[in-house]
């Protein structure tokens, strides 16, 4: 081992030492980093905690030996000046804290350093060393803490070092409880309870330092009266002297007509203790604030009756806040009646009056416990609680769970300063529900972000009326345990309280967001990062340890965030993964789409405008990943069609692919939604399923056919052809005759119902067919809505591809009134089957050619059929030619910078036999052989220039959000 006489002596700096003590420490199997961490403290913050040193020394057998603890702290004064010394015990006296803190300068300290001094300082909870440099910007907290208790800035040093709080929350509650007689305290106490709250404490401290001098409040009175000291003389002698019983109930009954408090009531109950020692229990009550009000002092100098009034009056309270708050209140159990046993206001006095003669037999020592109240008090108190909860009513959950959470205190209340709960009280009766909540969703918004905003949020929210916010995020806030927690969660929850709240944040611009609540615009206002996706995932973690479904658009960040990610990292080789891997990213993307459309509609519905940085961040990375997924989809798909129509599941299979799963023999409700993309199926449609109580059997996905077009892909859903054989269009046709979904329907399943039309429409005839003959024995019935496509065409670019939710909320509830009037007649479930027969997509932009370049290179060089024309839509272009050979032909002979922008195949390639095609010059079509006909894409997200330029929503292509649709079958629970 390393001689410590030695290192001492040959150390010529501290930094030397440090070294040398660090030696030391190796040897005697102590954290060797502690010197250094030390010293990195004073030098950073002008504090640290030496108690390790303590202990290492003690354990390596060098407790005896002063002179290492002497030098170190000679060295340190050496080094960084004059310090003191800071002893906070072991055992902290509850009661009174700053009993349990020692504040001594360095002299003193080392000359009291004795060879036994070891076994006490070992068992101190903390010992600090505080330079003289920590108390800068801190004299006017020190000032008032000094004027409000005796040498009361020796606190700040374990305020600065305490990172659990535990000091804070002692010394909030001492100030809660000396605002009676000092008011000061309580305009203190509000911002004292805010910076509780700041990430670094040594900051809070300056923080709140500053606040001091800009309120004025160091200018203020902060003494204890002289008269306060008298009236609680003046109290004890009257109550001693003349209060009884019937004073009692007559206090019980000034608390039910809103006269006087809670801690009126308790301050009666302890005043009425006896006591051998008068001055000490004086001086108990004095250090404890418990000063009666003039309205409690004037019942006492009066003279009081007892009315059986009064009894009634609080059988009656009893009975309300019973039958408010069962289970937690019944008065069989309060008053303690046996079995069986009827209450009356006989049997209430007989218990109140046990009680309060119990009260007698006290010792004057209960006072001298670590608990705030004795605990024969607690019985009357609960009572009184009780009968102040007899007032309120709640009209929302949180202030329900608040007031039950009051109610569950019992043995808890021995530890807590009484006017935590009385002013607390006070609040639920003088704010309405709404700005419960909104106090409760502010100490959660608190804990988050810190002091700044919430004080600038709760001054601009509350006004004159802030001062009592705090009052209810002491008594409930996440340190309390799981109940507190949950009623803060539910706070954080609420529509009602979001919608309340979003006006005023205006207020909160020149402040930075530390994390996530609802969460709220303002904190969202950041650009993605790693520290981002950590906060949000803490933020998720807080409602799921307490059992709560976070806050929707809370998970839908996370998961875009997280699906982003994933898909990142996936697509970095995109060209070698397979094609299933990019179906899985594709999926991936449209959820996290999905997703951000979700949060965005909240912002929307909630904020109006759902600008905000972090979408605005998430949507660019997003846009990188779509574009990427989405072009090597479209390569694969288009390249790739022929093999991937014998592997993947396309729309036509949806009915065939359901009886598989649900049945031969069920009844079924087909709904073929017209341009439902699976974003929104996910985003809009399936929460609401969910809400509405339907199960989801199966939650997939079908492809759409190439072209994704409604006469093609959507008449497959009926047919089940796979591919269909026939391209044609709902125009006459030479020599062919176009088969209707009805009539698919009706060929494939004889007992079927078939109703087409608008969302209104369909909405109208189910109305009119609802609990009627019609539907007896119906097998199948299909609803096809049309007018989401129509709608999106030609449409505000607000609505673009995406449906409303609205429209979302008219389809779930469509679909839920389907399922029970189908069953009200049939007595059977049936299974309800969604599917679209293909997806839209915005393209706001056009290809740098025109289509009719193609055309032109084709006539020139005697390409295309002379006999038929072609057909040039925004997402796809059909171009007869003269024989198979020429369109192959026709490609090879486009300008390269043509080629690499659009994908060509023939409807051969496509799995077609015949496409109708219009004759040249005539109104009707005519079936060709569909190897000669050519079939011509955009690629990516660019669309040829075809009719009116606002337009911007199509369909037709090969991307993803054209092709992926939504398959689902859905069922009652």
């Amino acid at each position: 081992m390393v001689n410590e006489e030695d290192a001492l002596g040959n150390a010529s700096n501290l930094d030397q030492w440090v070294r040398q003590l660090t030696e030391l420490y190796k040897e005697i199997n102590f954290d060797p980093n502690a010197p250094r961490k030390i010293v990195m403290n004073l030098e950073n913050w002008g504090f640290s905690n030496i108690l390790g040193i303590i202990h290492a020394l003690k354990r390596s057998n060098l407790e005896y030996k002063i002179k290492p603890l002497v030098r170190f702290l000679e060295l340190v004064k050496e080094k960084f000046g004059f310090f003191n010394i800071v002893l906070v015990d072991s055992e902290i006296d509850a009661s009174s804290p700053l009993k349990s803190i020692r504040m001594i300068n360095l002299n003193d300290f080392v000359d009291k350093l004795d060879e036994g001094i070891f076994d006490k300082l070992k068992q101190m909870r903390v010992i600090l060393i505080v330079l003289e440099s920590f108390w800068n910007g801190l004299a006017s907290i020190s000032a008032v803490l000094n004027k409000i208790w005796e040498d009361g800035s020796k606190i700040i040093p374990v305020l600065a070092w305490d990172k659990r709080g535990v000091f804070w929350d002692l010394i909030e509650g001492e100030l809660l409880i000396i605002s009676k007689f000092t008011p000061s305290a309580t305009e203190l106490f509000q911002y004292f309870h805010a910076y509780k709250y700041y990430s670094n404490h040594l900051e809070g401290l300056r923080k709140l330092d500053e606040l001091i001098r800009h309120k004025g409040l160091l200018s203020r009175s902060w003494g204890r009266p002289r008269w306060v000291l008298n009236k609680i003389k003046k109290f004890v002698e009257d109550v001693e002297s003349r209060a009884n019983f019937e004073v009692f109930v007559y206090i019980l009954n000034l608390l039910l007509e809103g006269k006087i408090l809670i801690d009126d009531v308790y301050a009666f109950l302890l005043y009425l203790i006896p006591s051998h020692n008068k001055e000490q229990k004086i001086k108990y009550l004095f250090d404890n604030g418990i000063l009666p009000s003039d309205e409690l002092a004037n019942v006492i100098e009066g003279e009081i009756e007892l009315k059986r009034d009064y009894l009634f009056n609080i059988l009656k309270a009893l009975k309300i806040a019973e039958s408010t708050w069962f289970p937690e209140i019944s008065i069989i159990e309060i008053i303690d009646l046996p079995y069986g046993t009827q209450y009356n206001s006989s049997l209430l006095e007989t218990w109140l009056k046990t009680k309060f003669e119990a009260l007698r037999d006290i010792e004057i020592s209960e006072f001298l416990k670590k608990e705030k109240i004795p605990s024969q008090l607690l019985p009357l108190l609960k009572f009184a609680i009780i009968l102040m909860t007899s007032k309120i009513k709640p009209l929302s959950e949180v202030t329900s769970l608040i007031i039950r959470y009051i109610l569950s205190l019992y043995n808890r209340l021995k530890y807590m300063a009484i006017p935590i709960i009385s002013n607390a009280l006070v609040a639920l009766q003088q704010l309405d529900d709404i700005e419960i909540g909104i106090a409760i969703y502010l100490q959660r918004f608190l804990e988050v972000h810190g002091p700044e905003p919430y004080i600038q949020l709760t001054e601009a929210i509350f006004g004159d009326k802030s001062i009592l916010i705090p009052f209810l995020g002491l008594l409930v806030n996440s340190s309390q345990g799981i109940g507190p927690r949950k009623i803060l969660a539910m706070a954080v929850k609420s529509d009602k309280i979001i919608k309340a709240i979003r006006k005023y944040l205006v207020v909160l611009n020149n402040f930075k967001p530390r994390g996530f609540t609802a969460p709220l615009p303002w904190e969202m206002e950041l650009k993605f990062s790693e520290k981002v996706e950590r906060r949000l995932n803490a933020s998720i973690h807080y409602f799921e340890e307490l059992g709560l479904v976070p806050p929707l658009p809370m998970i839908n960040l996370e998961k875009a965030i997280s699906i982003e990610k994933d898909v990142e990292n996936l697509l970095i080789n995109v060209r070698n993964i397979d094609f299933d891997a990019i179906i899985d990213s594709t999926i991936k993307k449209i959820t996290a789409e999905g997703a951000i459309n979700s949060v965005k509609d909240y912002l929307s519905e909630y904020f109006g405008n759902y600008d905000v940085r972090l979408i605005r961040s998430l949507e660019s990375r997003l846009d990188e990943v779509s574009r990427k997924i989405g072009k090597e989809f479209e390569r694969r798909f288009v390249s790739e069609y022929k093999n991937l129509l014998e592997k993947y599941s396309f729309v036509a299979e949806a009915i065939n692919k359901a009886k598989e799963i649900i049945g031969e023999n069920k009844p079924i409700i087909l709904f073929v939604i017209d341009g439902l993309r699976l974003d929104d199926y996910i985003s809009k449609l399936k929460p609401l399923f969910k809400e509405k109580q339907l199960e989801i059997v199966l939650d997939s996905y079908l492809f759409s056919f190439l072209p994704s077009i409604t006469t093609y892909s959507r008449r497959s859903i009926f047919s089940g052809e796979k591919p269909p054989k026939t391209l044609a269009f709902p125009l006459k046709t030479a020599g062919f005759s176009l088969t209707t979904e009805e009539e698919y329907l009706i060929k494939r399943f004889p007992n079927s119902m078939y109703i087409k039309g608008s969302l209104g429409e369909i909405n109208s005839k189910l109305k009119s067919i609802s609990f009627s003959e019609k539907l007896k024995g119906v097998k199948v019935i299909a609803f096809v809505m049309s007018d989401l496509e129509k709608a999106a065409h030609g449409s505000a670019e607000g609505f673009l591809a995406h449906m409303t939710m609205d429209y979302a909320m008219e389809i779930a509830n469509t679909i839920k009134n389907a399922i029970i009037s189908y069953y009200e007649v049939n007595k059977v479930v049936p299974y309800i089957i969604l599917v679209s027969d293909h997806g839209l997509e915005k393209f706001t932009k056009v290809t740098e050619f025109s289509p009719r370049q193609i055309v032109r290179v084709g006539r020139d060089n005697g390409y295309l059929d002379p006999s038929h024309e072609e057909l040039i839509t925004p997402r796809y272009m059909i171009v007869p030619c003269v024989s198979p050979e020429k369109t192959k032909l026709l490609i090879l002979r486009l300008p390269k910078e043509i080629r690499e922008s659009i994908w060509a195949v023939t409807g051969s390639e496509l799995g077609m036999e015949k496409v109708a095609v219009r004759m040249r010059n005539e109104s009707y079509l005519e079936l060709v052989d569909a190897e000669k006909v050519l079939f011509i894409f955009p690629r990516g997200d660019r669309r040829f220039k075809v009719g009116p330029t606002r337009s911007v929503v199509y369909h037709g292509g090969a991307l993803p959000s054209e092709i992926i649709v939504p398959f689902v079958i859905l069922t009652a629970k």
